[in-house]
Protein backbone atom coordinates (compact mmCIF):
# COMPACT_ATOMS: atom_id res chain seq x y z
CA UNK A 1 0.00 0.00 0.00
CA UNK A 2 1.30 3.46 -0.87
CA UNK A 3 1.91 5.79 1.82
CA UNK A 4 0.39 9.32 2.37
CA UNK A 5 1.08 12.37 4.01
CA UNK A 6 -1.82 14.95 3.89
CA UNK A 7 -1.22 18.90 4.51
CA UNK A 8 -4.03 20.75 5.22
CA UNK A 9 -3.33 24.42 5.37
CA UNK A 10 -5.63 27.59 4.95
CA UNK A 11 -6.38 30.73 7.12
CA UNK A 12 -8.47 30.53 10.53
CA UNK A 13 -12.20 29.22 10.59
CA UNK A 14 -12.30 27.86 6.87
CA UNK A 15 -13.02 24.02 8.04
CA UNK A 16 -9.01 22.68 8.05
CA UNK A 17 -9.83 20.79 11.37
CA UNK A 18 -13.07 19.15 9.86
CA UNK A 19 -11.67 18.43 7.04
CA UNK A 20 -8.57 16.35 8.82
CA UNK A 21 -10.99 14.92 11.30
CA UNK A 22 -13.27 13.38 8.61
CA UNK A 23 -10.34 12.17 6.47
CA UNK A 24 -8.75 10.95 9.48
CA UNK A 25 -12.39 8.41 10.19
CA UNK A 26 -12.33 7.92 6.86
CA UNK A 27 -8.57 5.68 6.53
CA UNK A 28 -7.55 3.29 8.38
CA UNK A 29 -4.15 2.82 9.53
CA UNK A 30 -4.06 6.25 9.88
CA UNK A 31 -2.88 9.10 12.46
CA UNK A 32 -3.62 13.14 12.91
CA UNK A 33 -2.53 16.01 14.50
CA UNK A 34 -4.25 18.95 14.47
CA UNK A 35 -1.37 22.20 14.88
CA UNK A 36 -3.94 24.13 17.42
CA UNK A 37 -2.27 21.59 20.05
CA UNK A 38 1.19 22.94 19.47
CA UNK A 39 -0.36 26.15 20.48
CA UNK A 40 -2.99 25.58 23.51
CA UNK A 41 -1.93 27.75 26.72
CA UNK A 42 -4.30 28.75 29.24
CA UNK A 43 -4.78 31.29 30.34
CA UNK A 44 -4.19 32.71 26.75
CA UNK A 45 -2.24 36.11 26.27
CA UNK A 46 -0.67 36.45 22.70
CA UNK A 47 2.27 37.82 24.70
CA UNK A 48 3.02 34.31 26.33
CA UNK A 49 6.44 33.07 25.41
CA UNK A 50 5.46 29.45 25.37
CA UNK A 51 3.55 30.30 22.24
CA UNK A 52 6.46 30.71 20.75
CA UNK A 53 7.40 27.14 20.68
CA UNK A 54 4.36 25.90 19.24
CA UNK A 55 6.28 25.78 15.42
CA UNK A 56 9.31 23.62 17.07
CA UNK A 57 6.65 21.53 18.91
CA UNK A 58 4.97 20.58 15.28
CA UNK A 59 8.08 20.05 13.75
CA UNK A 60 9.39 17.45 16.63
CA UNK A 61 6.34 15.61 16.78
CA UNK A 62 6.13 14.96 13.27
CA UNK A 63 9.76 14.00 12.94
CA UNK A 64 9.11 11.56 15.66
CA UNK A 65 6.23 9.80 14.23
CA UNK A 66 7.92 9.87 10.45
CA UNK A 67 11.04 8.14 12.16
CA UNK A 68 8.67 5.49 14.28
CA UNK A 69 8.44 3.35 11.32
CA UNK A 70 4.91 3.82 11.74
CA UNK A 71 4.60 6.11 8.81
Amino acid sequence: MKKKFILISGSPCVGKTAVGTRLFESHDNSSYLDGDWCWCVHPFSVTDSRLRNGDKSMSFILSNYLNSGFA
